[in-house]
């Protein structure tokens, strides 16, 4: 009977241990859509806008600014190492790393083109079946969350006061 019984505990362990892993879901989320339609609300300190985010593939983004008032209409693109930004007459071209370091659009385009990568690392599973993926962007260290079903929804920067909500 004490054999019997040692069995017993054995198979409720090992059966314990599997449902965990199950439950636990995937170590990484699913891949992001290569292409992305989304409302940014960006809060920079004191400072909040809109913008009307596209990306047609991992690291062609384009953001058209549509509040305040003041920024409505401005577009900043970025293409792999260019930037461009149109407002009413102007239009500049410009390196991208001509940008400040602590900018919403580099931000977000790094983390898009980081999520973009087969088999990217250091994302951890939250209670609540999303992840979060923290790293480094021109100096700044992130967070960004990405909900259950694999969609970029927010990412901050502490350090330069920097947060990004994202909106279908």
């Amino acid at each position: 009977m004490i054999w019997k019984g040692y069995n017993m505990r054995r198979l409720f362990l090992a059966l314990a241990s599997l449902v965990f892993l199950v439950s636990c879901g995937p170590s990484v989320p699913p891949p992001m859509p290569v292409q992305l339609a989304a409302e940014a609300q960006v809060r920079f300190g004191e400072s909040r806008f809109t913008a009307q985010v596209a990306q047609e593939h991992p690291g062609a983004l384009m953001l058209e600014f549509t509040a305040p008032e003041e920024l409505q209409g401005m577009r900043l693109s970025l293409q792999g190492d260019n930037a461009s930004l149109r407002y009413g007459e102007l239009d500049v071209e410009l390196p991208a790393n001509a940008l400040p370091a602590a900018n919403a659009a580099a931000l977000l385009n790094h983390v898009l083109l980081r999520l973009a990568q087969p088999g990217a690392e250091g994302f951890t599973r939250v209670r609540g079946g999303g992840w979060t993926l923290k790293g480094t962007a021109n100096g700044l260290h992130y967070q960004a969350n990405i909900n259950a079903e694999g969609v970029l929804t927010q990412i901050e920067a502490p350090s330069a006061a920097l947060e990004i909500k994202l909106y279908d």
